[in-house]
């Protein structure tokens, strides 16, 4: 079976009212430890594909890690195939002595998939994925791991500093406008549901700016669950009132509001709300404030069904009381 690599929970001990929140350990990381192991222990027969998904000038709104995923298991049939999803996008896979064959078909169905791409064909050339063989070029590719891990711990770093800055920043933030009969009809309908219901009957608001990033979140869950999304703080309050949606996935970063404000208003006026945040930042106080604000959790990105499946079951324990 192939082994796949996102974000996975290596701890789960922080709670706030009975709810969990995953601190999680990243593909980076990983992808560096492994490297590491390899470079201890013998990497000669090993081979690794970058696929740069961070240099992707368009992209179609059907592709995803899922497209991805599919790729390599039609065409690398090495059940010890790695695949490492970072937070850039980039995708690395890391295999043992493939066929060439094997790789051969890879790199068709790569282009295929991402044909309107002009890095796909950018200057006669195929710019999208890399092939390392670590027989010649293991140092290369050592190099270029250790500087994924580098590079996503200063993007973490900014988005700590940024979240600090937009926590206390009241002045720039709009102001979201509530009108009480409103809201009090959307709290009833929500709580009008009866509590038998289960997760077939579950809605979803997600809040996230970015439009890859929603699309991909939306595909993820909408088949199993009624699903909202907005691309603001502003269209967010308007589809809570609209349709009062059981759960919210919040992204702390908008382009109006910032997300603990956004979180600090809607639970002013309905305490019993059930908001997730969702971020990029694995960041420890980044959890701890979203907690003290209202937050029932707090997933570290990519959105995985997983992740989302473990809030609809808390959901269903602690506000439902399945």
């Amino acid at each position: 079976m192939l082994k796949f690599f996102s974000v996975y929970s290596v701890k789960n001990n922080n709670t706030h009212d009975g709810i969990s929140t995953l601190m999680e350990k990243t593909p980076e990381a990983l992808l560096v430890e492994r490297a590491n192991d390899l470079k201890k222990k013998g990497y000669m027969g090993w081979i690794s594909v970058q696929i740069n998904l961070s240099q992707l000038k368009s992209i179609k709104g059907t592709i995803n890690n899922s497209s991805i995923v599919n790729v390599i298991q039609q065409t690398m049939k090495d059940p010890n195939t790695e695949v490492y999803f970072c937070a850039d996008n980039d995708v690395f896979v890391l295999c043992k002595n493939p066929k060439k064959e094997s790789v051969d078909k890879f790199f068709q169905e790569i282009k295929f998939l991402f044909a309107d791409d002009p890095l796909v064909h950018e200057d006669g050339g195929f710019k999208l994925a890399r092939l390392y063989d670590f027989s010649v070029s293991f140092e290369d590719w050592f190099m270029v791991c250790n500087q994924k891990l580098v590079q996503y711990r200063q993007r973490r770093q900014e988005l700590d500093n940024k979240e600090r800055e937009l926590s206390t920043t009241k002045g720039e933030l709009i102001n979201l406008e509530f009108d009480p009969q409103i809201w009090t009809k959307a709290i009833e309908l929500r709580r009008s549901r009866p509590a038998k219901s289960g997760v077939e009957n579950i809605s979803i608001l997600l809040i996230e700016d970015h439009a890859f990033s929603r699309q991909l979140m939306k595909e993820t869950i909408a088949q199993d669950y009624v699903t909202y999304a907005a691309k603001d703080g502003k269209e967010g309050v308007e589809l809570y009132m609209e349709y009062a949606p059981d759960i919210v996935f919040l992204d702390i970063e908008l382009p109006d509001v910032n997300g603990f404000s956004w979180l600090e208003a809607i639970t002013r006026q309905d305490p019993q709300a059930f908001i997730v945040m969702t971020t990029a930042n694995n960041s420890e106080a980044g959890v701890r404030q979203a907690l003290q604000k209202g937050a029932k959790g707090y997933i570290v990105k990519p959105f995985t069904r997983q992740k989302v499946a473990q809030y609809i079951e808390l959901y269903l324990k602690h506000v439902r009381g399945k």
